[in-house]
């Protein structure tokens, strides 16, 4: 794995660390590669049940390096051959990856345009008290495709707000609108992020993920179709040992011993 996107294993915890603090964890070739092992080692490794995705330094990200950028016009307009196209470089997230396995961004500072899709795009958020929000590509006239979905997590007018208004969000506001789930003092970033990532693991991890499942596949279906969909994603759950041993936990008083199985 390159070395602008670490990867470690905390238990059954994931972290994984955007590592440009100099460049502000800035998008380049490297992190998109980076990025993309590290979700798709999370998704693969059996035993890996939540992540956390953060950044060094006094950004999360503050989105794609411009230089990259200004290459991809370039080459856009036809000007230049060399180097990968637009197209080629996208984000992997969760969502991406059909990530179901519990997700937490810890947003350290800036989070503006692909910062800002990559912490939009875990399934849950903490930010620290001077970390600030945006999606700032109209700024330089740049794409971003990916807002289709902020309307997902955001209301309309609050979507309007955070992309076309050039003035970035505090955490507060972004608390206040529903992105973020909790804002804590920088110092307690880390602390926060692995106790949520402790208090998910009490639960049974094939319930966790048939939820966030059902959530995501049910979202904007009318009610029949949704609960339909929902009962069918969550069948298996029934049938699978660790409800049997939910059960039983719960009928000696006792702690139960989840394997995923």
């Amino acid at each position: 794995m390159a070395d602008e996107v670490l990867y470690e294993r905390r238990g059954r915890v994931a972290l994984i660390t955007l590592n440009r603090p100099d460049k502000m964890n800035a998008l380049n070739v490297d992190v998109f590669r980076g990025l993309s092992d590290a979700w798709t080692r999370f998704r693969d490794e059996e035993d890996a049940w939540v992540a956390i995705l953060t950044g060094n330094g006094r950004a999360f990200c503050a989105g794609a390096d411009l230089s990259m950028m200004s290459g991809m016009s370039a080459r856009a307009r036809g000007e230049d051959s060399d180097g990968p196209p637009m197209e080629r470089l996208n984000i992997v997230t969760p969502r991406s990856l059909n990530i179901f396995k519990p997700t937490i961004s810890a947003v350290n500072g800036y989070a503006l345009a692909g910062g800002f899709w990559m912490a939009m795009d875990c399934h849950l958020c903490v930010a620290a008290e001077e970390a600030e929000f945006g999606i700032t590509e109209p700024r330089w006239n740049l794409p971003g495709g990916w807002a289709a979905d902020v309307t997902r997590h955001l209301n309309m007018r609050h979507a309007i707000e955070v992309t076309i208004v050039p003035r970035r969000i505090p955490a507060q506001r972004a608390y206040e609108m529903g992105f973020v789930n909790w804002v804590v003092p920088r110092d307690q970033l880390m602390d926060k992020a692995f106790e949520i990532a402790g208090a998910i693991l009490e639960n049974a991890p094939g319930a966790v993920r048939a939820y966030i499942e059902t959530f995501y596949r049910t979202y904007n279906l009318p009610y029949e179709q949704a609960m339909a969909f929902g009962n069918h994603i969550q069948s298996r759950l029934i049938s699978m040992d660790d409800a049997q041993e939910g059960t039983r936990a719960f009928l000696e008083k006792r702690k139960p011993d989840f394997k995923n199985k």
